[in-house]
C-alpha cells in the first residue's frame, strides 16, 4: 500500500509543476503594488491615469538615471506603474516606478541625465496609450558602437524599445553591395538602443547595413 501511495503523492507533487497561465502571489512573494492599489481604494484615492508630472531631481545610477517625480501615493501612483517623458518629437524613454512615498515617487530611466533634461517636455504616469511604436518588417538602421565578446561582436544599433524593438527580435547584416553575411537575435533592449552579438570580426563590419524583422531570412 506504500508504494501506491507514494505514486498518488508523486502525482500530486508532479500536478503542481504544470505550468499555469501565470505565477501564483505565493509564488511572486509580496506584490506592493496590489497592496498600494487596495490602500488607495480604502483611502478614496483615485488611481493615477494619463498623469503629467515635474521631475524634481536626476541622479546616476548604474547605466542610466534615477528619477524623482512629482507624484506619489496621495495622487494615486503606486510601485510598478508605467510612465514615459517626451520631447518636441513624442515619446522619448518609458519608465517603471520603482519606490513611492506620499507625494513623491522615484523611477529608473535608461538614459543619461542630460538626454533626460533634453528631453523633458512632458512626463506622463500611466498613460492610457501604448507609448512603443511598432517596428515595421524590414527596417534598414546603422551599427552606432562595437565591441570584441569572445569570438563574436556586440553591435549596438540606433533603435529601441520606443521604435518597437523587443528583445529575440531577428536581424540581419547586409554587405553594402546587398549580400547577407550574418544574422542576429537581439539579447538587449533600451529605449532607443538595441543590442546584439554576430558572428563577424569588427573589420567584416565597415559599411554594412543592418535590417530588423527581415521578411526574407
Amino acid at each position: 500500500m506504500a508504494g501506491h501511495h507514494d505514486k498518488a503523492h508523486k502525482h500530486d507533487a508532479d500536478k503542481k509543476k504544470e505550468p499555469t497561465a501565470g505565477p501564483d502571489y505565493d509564488d511572486r512573494g509580496p506584490d506592493p503594488q496590489h497592496d498600494q492599489e487596495a490602500a488607495l481604494r480604502a483611502a478614496n484615492i483615485q488611481l493615477a491615469k494619463d498623469r503629467n508630472v515635474r521631475i524634481l531631481g536626476v541622479s546616476v545610477k548604474g547605466g542610466g538615471t534615477e528619477i524623482l517625480l512629482g507624484s506619489g501615493f496621495k495622487q494615486g501612483v503606486t510601485e510598478e506603474m508605467e510612465g514615459y517623458i517626451a520631447g518636441d518629437h513624442g515619446p522619448y524613454a518609458d519608465f517603471r516606478i520603482t519606490h513611492v512615498d506620499d507625494v513623491t515617487s522615484k523611477a529608473y530611466i535608461e538614459a543619461t541625465p542630460d538626454e533626460i533634461r533634453a528631453n523633458m517636455k512632458e512626463v506622463v504616469i500611466n498613460p492610457s496609450h501604448k507609448v512603443q511604436g511598432t517596428l515595421a518588417p524590414d527596417t534598414k538602421t546603422r551599427i552606432l558602437g562595437i565591441s570584441v565578446e569572445g569570438a563574436k561582436t556586440r553591435i549596438k544599433i540606433g533603435r529601441g524599445r520606443m521604435q518597437g524593438v523587443n528583445w529575440g527580435d531577428y536581424g540581419v547584416v547586409l554587405s553594402s553591395s546587398g549580400t547577407k553575411l550574418a544574422h542576429f537575435v537581439i539579447d538587449d533592449v533600451n529605449p532607443r538602443l538595441c543590442a546584439a552579438l554576430v558572428d563577424l570580426i569588427p573589420d567584416q563590419l565597415k559599411d554594412v547595413q543592418i535590417v530588423l524583422k527581415p521578411s526574407a531570412h
